[in-house]
């Protein structure tokens, strides 16, 4: 299902009571929107998933910190490759940097 929150689009998947662990999808969800050619849509769902990037770099949507840094990475990674913009990546590079020292 996707969802407009805070302006960015967020993709929630399965049953309700299961939406809180939206960030374990978002490396399909990414390469999905990707693979659909929904750039805009795959965009915004990167600065979604940054939107809980801690000031330690961790990514935590999650009460529990689990392993959503990782996951963010992993995303953030497979979307650098599949769109090829090096211009994009630079505009992250310091969120991934922060997230990267925070593992």
């Amino acid at each position: 299902m996707r969802y407009i929150i805070n302006g960015l689009p967020a993709f929630l998947l399965g049953p309700a009571g299961y939406n809180e662990y939206w960030v374990f999808d978002s490396g399909i969800v990414g390469d999905a929107l990707d693979t659909l050619g929904r750039r805009e849509d795959a965009n915004g769902y990167i600065d979604y998933l940054l939107l809980h990037q801690q000031e330690d770099g961790r990514v935590q949507a999650l009460t529990q910190p689990w392993k959503e840094t990782g996951i963010a990475l992993v995303t953030i990674n497979r979307h650098a490759y599949m769109i090829q913009d090096t211009n994009w990546l630079r505009q992250y590079w310091p969120q991934v940097r922060l997230a990267a020292g925070a593992i």
